[in-house]
This record gives C-alpha cells, structure tokens and sequence, in this order.
C-alpha cells in the first residue's frame, strides 16, 4: 500500500481522520514499541501537550491540498515514559490510488530524549498562535511603497498582526519570535504570501494601475525546495504577473544556508518575481555578497533614515549611491517628515516608506487611499 518513495522510512499511513491505518519501518527506537501498536489510535494522541494544536494547524494545511507536502517538529510520548524530539514530513497522498493516505515520516533528532516538560506561559501563547492561524485571528495591513518624486504610492507592504481576542491587535515582534519558536513561521509565511496576492487582485480589479506587493519571508521558506513552485502557483492562482510581486527578506537569511538561498533567489528572478534585501546596512551583507545576490531591490533600513546629523546623512547617501551603481531600486524605510522626504528626492532615491506618506492600513481603506492620493475615481 505504501508506495516505493517512503518504504525505506519510518512512517505511518493516516486516514482523514488521522487515525494511523499502517506503519513502515522501525518504531521501536522512537518509541518503544513496534509500529504496529499504533494501528488504528490517533498520531496526535501522541503528541506533547505544548505542540499539539500547533501540529494539529500543519494537519489541516496538509489535508487542504492534495499533493501537499508540510515538515515540523515536535515532541512524542515513549511508552516507557518521557518524549523524543523528531522532525516530521506531512505529505497528502489521499488522491494517489496506490496510497490513499496522507503519509508521515519521522526522523528522531540526535539525543532530543526528555523526561519531564512543562508548558511555559510563551508556550502557552503558541496554542494561540496555532489557534490564529485557523480561526482567521490574524490579518495583514499595508503600508504604501511611493514613489520619492512624486510622493505617489505604486505598491504595498504586507504586514502581519494578530487581532488576539484578550490581547487586541498584535504586532509582529510581539509574536513572530512564537511562530519561530512553534515551528509555525512556514505555514504563517504562505497563508501571509496568499493572502496580500489575493488581496492585490482585487484591488487591481478596481484599480487600473498596477501595483506591487511587498511579502516578508522567513529564512526557512527560502530553503524549503516547493518555495518557488509555490509562489508560482499563488500568482496563477490570483491571476497576477510575476513583476507585481517583490519577495522581502532580511540580512539574517544570508548567515544560514547561503547556496540554497543564492538557488532560491536565482529561481524567484527566472520566474520574474523581484527580491529585497531589507534593513540594509544592519545585518551581515559585506559588500562582496551583496554584489554576488540576485536581488532588485536595496531597502535602507529605518534607524539611518531617521537620524538627520551628518553622518546619517553620509551614510543613507552612501547607500543610494551604492544601490543605483549596483543597477538596484533603492527604498528608503522610516520617513517620518516633509524634510526627510525632500533630502531623498534630492539625494534621487527612487522608493519610500514611511509615516509621512501613510501608516499600514487596514485592507477596506487601501482604494481609498490610492483614490485621495491619486485624485482619480474607481472603476466601478
């Protein structure tokens, strides 16, 4: 019944309800018992509390979509008492007529054994966070990306928030260091990419311009290899170009896995989407690698646009010069005054963001804005 790909791996074959319906390979190390003790109980019965309704949010996103295929971590219950950290893959094999399952292979991290865990209060928040995700907690506002010459907006930055039902509206340093934690920064990033594309085109369906949509990514999307495939079919999907979207990501992505990152970004540019590097100049880029990155976009981070003295100043001029000799489309973050506007159209710096131009907004008062900013009227 298990097709060839997983007949090597410790896995189990689940049903939709995922109760266990076979088991391949050996169990006995994991768990102290052999696989097929486990035929006919449920997967997550096994689970430790403070992971369950986070791996039980990965189980619905593998069973949306046939063909899916999702990866976590988690702590599992040994019979003889205490738990063994293991990373899991969800693929969705229900459609596949020689599998029929949804298939979950197990691999033990390397002297990961606990005798006793508690749940901790920010393990606690993680349950939320789960929760969010599948109860629509979570939303996303924007923050224009204008043109520095004409102070008009010609795109969007999509940011995450939580709209926590004891907390009110989250930011995403309050909470995107749990989803880290949780192991649900993957999932979060691909409902965060859906959902901006999904909002773009329908704004485009009432906006004849066309704008672009800026999307943060986490390190991990970048080295998980359905990324680009993903992307690709989020744009088809949403009937969107390629060039409508750009992929944000941060100088911390570059200190873990570089090649696979380098062969991600060099698979977004051949698709046609365009990549930032963001908060420039405050995380590992030497000017090398910088050179050596398929990327667009240069994103000067806030904390020099900020500061007016003469070194800021010397410093955001550097670095507009460096991205225009580069060939790439600076975007000056923070611009908070009328001054600090005029000082990069002076400078030529292409794109900003900032208060001056627009707090995020909620997505029902973007055509309004775009509308108050551009004196025109909506198609209707």
């Amino acid at each position: 019944m298990l097709s060839r790909a997983f007949i090597n791996e410790t896995a189990l074959l689940l049903n939709e309800a995922g109760f266990v319906i076979a088991t391949c390979g050996t169990w006995q190390s994991i768990l102290g018992q052999e696989g097929m003790q486990l035929v006919g109980q449920r997967w997550w019965d096994y689970l430790h509390p403070q992971d369950r309704l986070g791996m039980q949010a990965l189980w619905q996103r593998t069973l949306a979509q046939p063909g899916r295929t999702v990866w976590g971590r988690c702590w599992l219950r040994r019979v003889s008492g205490g738990w063994v950290r293991v990373s899991v893959m969800l693929v969705n094999q229900l459609t596949n007529p020689d599998v029929r399952a949804v298939v979950m292979t197990v691999d033990r991290d390397v002297e990961e054994v606990a005798d006793g865990l508690e749940i901790t209060r920010v393990q606690g928040r993680g349950y939320d966070l789960a929760l969010a995700l599948t109860h629509q907690q979570l939303v996303l506002h924007y923050q224009p990306v204008v043109a520095v010459g004409t102070g008009l907006p010609v795109g969007f930055e999509a940011l995450v928030r939580w709209q926590h039902p004891s907390w009110g509206l989250l930011g995403p340093g309050e909470f995107l260091p749990l989803a880290e934690a949780n192991g649900l920064i993957g999932p979060l990033g691909e409902w965060v990419l859906d959902q901006a594309l999904r909002q773009l085109a329908e704004w485009q369906e009432r906006w004849p311009t066309p704008l672009q949509m800026h999307v943060n990514v986490a390190p991990v999307q970048l080295t998980n290899p359905s990324f680009v495939s993903a992307v690709a079919a989020a744009l088809t999907a949403h009937g969107l170009q390629a060039n409508q979207l750009v992929v944000e990501m941060t100088e911390g992505a570059l200190v873990g896995e570089v090649a696979t990152i380098h062969a991600t970004l060099t698979q977004l540019q051949e698709l046609g989407v365009a990549v930032a590097l963001d908060d420039f100049g405050t995380g590992y880029s030497s000017l090398g690698r910088l050179h050596d990155l398929p990327i667009q976009y240069l994103k000067i981070d806030r904390l020099f646009v900020r500061g007016m003295g003469p070194r800021a100043q010397a410093i955001v001029t550097a670095m507009v010069n460096l991205g225009v000799g580069l060939g790439l489309t600076v975007v000056a973050e923070g611009v908070e005054s009328e001054i600090q506007w005029r000082w990069l159209q002076w400078l030529g710096c292409p794109l900003a963001q900032g208060y001056w131009f627009s707090y995020p907004l909620p997505s029902e008062q973007v055509l309004d804005f775009l509308a108050a900013t551009r004196g025109s009227s909506l198609s209707t």
